[in-house]
């Protein structure tokens, strides 16, 4: 079973933490868009590692840096990853997704395969769970 890292304990601790998933939801929707499709869930877990073991904020644009230096990206996303933290804007279409799929909380995590698109919000309580989830929708392409 995975576990919170001290960074992130740390952060809690000291009460300044702020969750917000429109910041993340902006960052990553801009930034898969310059990651190919097999290394978006890499993104993804680069990001939550960022989060749950280094206890960095996912609204700040200093957490993103050694991501975009890790998956070889211009370092010129920077600004419009500014941008996109500061008005959530790349995010707005995942959005409308997820509340067409009747998902009205967040955080969520959501799953495309092909034309097809997988909450496992429900489903998944710890990171082991979701990512036997995830392990499942990769070999059979459905979750079971």
């Amino acid at each position: 079973m995975t576990t919170f890292g001290d960074g992130y304990q740390l952060a809690l601790s000291e009460g300044s933490m702020v969750l917000d998933s429109t910041g993340p939801a902006a960052a990553f929707a801009l930034l898969r868009e310059h990651v190919p499709v097999y290394r978006q869930s890499e993104l993804a877990f680069a990001m939550q590692k960022a989060f749950f073991e280094n206890g960095k904020s996912l609204s700040e644009v200093a957490t993103y840096l050694p991501i975009l230096k890790a998956f070889d990206l211009d370092e010129k996303l920077e600004e419009q990853l500014t941008l996109a933290l500061e008005n959530g804007h790349p995010a707005q279409l995942d959005f409308q997704k997820a509340r067409a799929m009747g998902i009205q909380s967040y955080p969520t995590v959501i799953a495309q395969i092909g034309d097809k698109y997988y909450d496992f919000r429900g489903q998944a309580m710890t990171a082991s769970d979701l990512e036997q989830q995830y392990q499942t929708l990769i070999r059979y392409g459905e979750l079971k």
